[in-house]
């Protein structure tokens, strides 16, 4: 990836777009808002598609390829949960296999390029923004709604 095409900034822009766009498919799930293990379900996504992000980071995909990644592991991991909780097969009130979910989505995510060495990443941009991301919408705090996370992150 050649710096000077595209620069930290627009990732940046691209980590603020996808996580308005995790937030609101969130919102716009059926079930998922409505479930009893919602605040766990939710940062358990967002954790999951944080970690898929800085992998594209670190493998030097284009911005176009980490968007089209991070969209579809979104839409993969939305609907992966919302049919573990409609079948009942994994869903026990309790707990979801979160590993599992999260090996399921790499595969489906990445297709082949999981084989692509990771080269590791100099740039703080992205860690510094996730570190305010993660206090400014205060995950532990069960007082904001995520419409009122979505609303901050807008």
């Amino acid at each position: 990836m050649n710096s000077s095409i595209e620069n930290p900034e627009k990732y940046i822009e691209l980590f603020v777009l996808l996580n308005q766009d995790y937030i609101f498919a969130y919102i716009q799930s059926e079930i998922l808002p409505k479930c009893e293990n919602m605040r766990p379900i939710f940062y358990m996504g967002w954790k999951t598609f944080i970690h898929l992000f800085n992998q594209a980071r670190c493998m030097q995909l284009p911005i176009k390829e980490t968007y089209n990644i991070i969209t579809r592991s979104i839409t993969i991991y939305i609907e992966y949960v919302e049919q573990s909780i409609k079948s009942d097969s994994e869903y026990d009130n309790n707990a979801i296999d979160f590993g599992k979910i999260y090996t399921f989505i790499h595969k489906k995510a990445f297709d082949d390029q999981s084989s692509v060495a990771l080269i590791q990443s100099t740039e703080v941009d992205i860690s510094r923004i996730i570190k305010i991301t993660n206090t400014i919408l205060l995950w532990s705090n069960e007082i904001f709604t995520l419409e009122n996370r979505l609303s901050i992150n807008n």
